[in-house]
């Protein structure tokens, strides 16, 4: 693994994210984490239109397959799992007013995440369209402000990335603030480029 991206923690809102999102770079730094926010199981009794849709009598099944489906594909990226306790948006409202995630809460939890596995380098979502990636997206740059030491990349969230507008005006928000930081922010090789081939394999 090299310098500049030594001892990586990705941050991928769902289970899905990281996977879809920057496959290849998991497939090329075996060994690396994935710490996934949105992992909480609601109650058994709440269902949503989407979880019917795709199958699933309530969402703790739903969530539970989508646990066991990342645990496949981590495993083939050999990758390690390590997962936050936050709720998907979807079920929030069904929820006590307590367990809604606020950006305090993940950033929090996303700095217990890299003291706990050593990390040096945050790999992080540029936080597109979805108001669970915006929030994570938020967290994250709480966090990588608070550590000056982190190398630090963006990864363009899959689906996402492909909606007009939404790629520029974040690039744009990193720009403002790298430059507040006095150092750069790395939106480059090797995340963009093979987060794109991705998209389009």
């Amino acid at each position: 693994m090299s310098n500049t991206f030594a001892r990586p923690l990705v941050i991928s809102p769902h289970f899905d994210d990281a996977v879809f999102s920057c496959g290849a770079t998991l497939a090329a730094h075996p060994g690396t984490v994935v710490y996934t926010v949105f992992s909480g199981c609601p109650a058994s009794d709440v269902t949503t239109d989407w979880d019917r849709h795709c199958g699933f009598d309530n969402a703790a099944q739903a969530m539970q397959a989508r646990s066991l489906e990342d645990d496949r594909a981590l495993d083939v990226l050999n990758a390690v799992p390590d997962r936050g306790d936050f709720l998907d948006a979807q079920y929030v409202p069904s929820a006590p007013r307590v367990h809604a995630p606020t950006q305090q809460a993940i950033a929090r939890a996303l700095d217990r995440a890299l003291r706990r596995h050593a990390a040096h380098t945050l790999v992080i979502p540029f936080g597109l369209y979805h108001s669970d990636h915006k929030l994570v997206h938020l967290a994250c740059a709480d966090v990588w402000r608070a550590n000056p030491e982190l190398a630090c990349f963006a990864y363009e969230d899959a689906l996402y990335r492909r909606l007009a507008g939404q790629l520029q005006t974040r690039m744009a928000d990193f720009s403002r603030a790298a430059l507040s930081r006095h150092r750069p922010f790395r939106t480059g090789e090797p995340l963009l480029p093979i987060g794109l081939r991705n998209a389009t394999q």
